[in-house]
Parts: structure tokens; C-alpha cells; sequence
């Protein structure tokens, strides 16, 4: 995941409200020539921008990931006419049934194959050039396991989305509420009674300076990660810890069990409650 920080002036008031450091006074030349700060939107898409270019492929990359797509899409229309004499039962609705069938064909067949091929090589964890083999082995299985999340995700209701991750290889434990989103699954374990807050962020990877990122993802039992926030490749959040919104846990961070956490570096503190 790209991560950009806008470095500016920021404080705390007295009453623990964010205040923006005042700012020199410009000259007349330098107000003349200053350029409008970019508005979020226009930053956000800069830093998609930015990570598609830095995510190279080429020609094998594009090859492998279309054999692979042919060869699942095969097999899930083999699937769907095997279990024809079963869908002939609906009469009529033998072509809604048969155009059903496909996608979820498709999606459990992608995460079979994801599983085999996990199974059978790993994935190399650490910083890897994005032209390596480890490179072009992340992109196929990103491809492949986002092709079949998305085939399952139309009738795949929001409550069942933790089975949809751990069916690409999360290992996810019992009574999550989950509104966040989990990237590189099979990287990830989370425990039981943790709770995702909404448009929250575990992944298991990030690009940098041209290279792929890939660590694995530890959450314990009864944490909390509070809405917007990131966790990121490597890092390992204790049981019962509270990561608060919009907080984002830097790669490689051990968070002890029980501590609560804000901001982008370490900045446990008591007595302030879990705002979340």
C-alpha cells in the first residue's frame, strides 16, 4: 500500500485540540509564484498515480496471470455443464441457474487454486525488486485472488466477508465485526472477538522505492482497530490492544498486549478511555 505523509506544522492545544503551526509570511515574488496545496482528493489520486507507475510488469507477468485466468474460467464452465442435469430440474430458470453457477464456480475455484499454490510455494516474505520472481509470483496470486473475491463478492452478504478472506487463506478466528478490509489475506491472522472498524486496513504488503514489501500480519484476541486506520506488513497488535482511528501501524511494530495506540510512531497513553 502506498502511504504518503504531508509534512506541516501541527501542534496540540491545551484542551488536546490539533492546531496548525502559523506559517512565515510569503513575499510578494514568492506569493506570486506559490502553488494552491493540493486538496485531498487530488493527493490521494497522485498517490495512486504514483504506485501504478511504480508497479511495473511485463510481458511474463501479463502472460501468466492470463493463463491462469483462461484456466479457471475453463474449469468453471466445465463445473457449470457437469451440474446441468442437476440446474434442468428449475425448468425455465435453467439459465438463470447456469449464470449464477459461473461466478461462484469461478471464485471457489480461484481460491482452490491460490490454496495449491500456496501450498506448494509460499509466499517469500521481505523486499523484493518488482521484476524478481517473488514479484511476478505476488502479482499472480493478487490477480488470481482478487478476480475470485470479486466472482463470490455479489452474493457473499457483509456479514460473511471474514469467511470470504479466510477462503483465500486468512486465518481468522471467531465473532469478528468486521467493516474493515484485509489485503493479502493469506498473510494475515487475526483472533477471536477482534473488531475491524469501518474502511480500516490490514495488509500484508506495500511498495516502496520500486520494490514489493511482503511481511506477515499477527492481530491478537479482543482487539479493537478503530475506523481508517492501517496496519501495516509486519507488525503484530497484542491481545486486547486498541489501535485508535485513523492510526496507522508502521511496518514492523510491536504493539503489547493491552496498550492502547495513536498516531503514526508509538504514543501509548492512560486515562483517556479508547476513542475509537
Amino acid at each position: 500500500m502506498g502511504l504518503a505523509v504531508f509534512e506541516k506544522g501541527f501542534g496540540f492545544s491545551g484542551n488536546g485540540e490539533t492546531t496548525q503551526a502559523p506559517e512565515p509570511p510569503l513575499s510578494a515574488s514568492a506569493a506570486e509564484n506559490e502553488v494552491p496545496p493540493q486538496t485531498p482528493r487530488l493527493a490521494s489520486t497522485v498517490v495512486d498515480l504514483e504506485r501504478i507507475c511504480t508497479m511495473k510488469s511485463n510481458w511474463i507477468d501479463h502472460a501468466l496471470c492470463a493463463i491462469a485466468i483462461a484456466c479457471v474460467l475453463a474449469a468453471s464452465c466445465g463445473a457449470v455443464i457437469a451440474l446441468q442435469p442437476l440446474s434442468a430440474l428449475l425448468g425455465r430458470y435453467q439459465p438463470l441457474a447456469d449464470a449464477a453457477a459461473l461466478p461462484i464456480a469461478y471464485g471457489l475455484l480461484s481460491a482452490a487454486a491460490v490454496a495449491a499454490m500456496l501450498k506448494l510455494r509460499p509466499m517469500p516474505c521481505g523486499e523484493h525488486p518488482m521484476d524478481s520472481p517473488a514479484a511476478t509470483y505476488w502479482k499472480l496470486i493478487t490477480v488470481l485472488y482478487r478476480l475470485g473475491q470479486g466472482a463470490l463478492g455479489w452474493c457473499t452478504p457483509f456479514f460473511m466477508r471474514p469467511v470470504l478472506d479466510a477462503l483465500f487463506g486468512a486465518r481468522i478466528g471467531s465473532q469478528l465485526a468486521f467493516g474493515g478490509a484485509i489485503d493479502d489475506p493469506y498473510l494475515v491472522s487475526i483472533g477471536d472477538r477482534v473488531v475491524l472498524g469501518n474502511a480500516s486496513l490490514v495488509t500484508g504488503n506495500y511498495l516502496s522505492g520500486g520494490k514489493l514489501v511482503c511481511h506477515p500480519v499477527r492481530i491478537g484476541a479482543d482487539v479493537t482497530i478503530g475506523a481508517n486506520a492501517i496496519v501495516m506488513p509486519g507488525s503484530t497488535v497484542g491481545e486486547r490492544a486498541v489501535v485508535v482511528s485513523g492510526s496507522v501501524v508502521m511496518p514492523g511494530t510491536s504493539i503489547p498486549a493491552g496498550e492502547t495506540w495513536r498516531g503514526f510512531t508509538k504514543n501509548a497513553y492512560e486515562g483517556l478511555g479508547s476513542p475509537v
